[in-house]
Formats: structure tokens, sequence, C-alpha cells
């Protein structure tokens, strides 16, 4: 959920927030990516990305091991939790990791 669109999220030690459906976040037809935490962790799409206006927005990946939000390294971090909303609409197994 959004910050624009849904309840308020815990910021308290958020290191990184990425919302399509935010406009601060995303632009339609950007390959940017902004950090909505304002930790300076702003991120490029690849070949593969795009967006739609489905659920206020989304990213969409074609399935390619090309496609992908590249966002800066978690670096002298000690624990923590990464959570990713998504929705599988294909078969396969190309492109079936969500983070590395």
């Amino acid at each position: 959920m959004s910050l624009k669109y849904g309840p308020r999220i815990v910021s308290n030690g958020l290191v990184s927030y990425y919302d399509p459906s935010n406009n601060e976040c995303y632009t339609a037809g950007s390959n940017l990516v902004y950090d909505l935490a304002d930790n300076s962790r702003s991120g490029s799409l690849y070949s593969g990305v795009g967006y739609s206006s489905a659920f206020n927005g989304i990213f969409t990946f074609d399935g390619s091991a090309n496609a992908l939000i590249e966002v800066p390294p978690l670096e002298n971090i000690g624990d923590f939790t990464i959570s990713i909303w998504f929705k599988v609409t294909g078969s396969g197994d190309t492109g079936s990791s969500l983070y590395s």
C-alpha cells in the first residue's frame, strides 16, 4: 500500500521505500525510481520493466533475466526485512529471483 493511497507505514528504522503508485517515487515513462524514505537510495529500471496504472500503479516484469530494478546495496545494516508484493501471471522458471 502506498503512502499516497493507503495507511501510514512505520518509518522508524525504514531504510528504503519504493511505491510506483506514488508520483514522488515514480513517474510513468521514467527509468528512475526514487526512495520515499528520503535516504537517497534512488534506483534504476532496466530492460523488461514496465509500468501499469492498474491498482493505482504497479511495475510489470516481462520475465527476462534483464528485467530488474537496481537500487543501492544495503551496507552496514544488521538484520533486515524485505517486503515485496507480487503476482505471477505466467509459468516457467525465467526471472525467478526476487532479490539478489
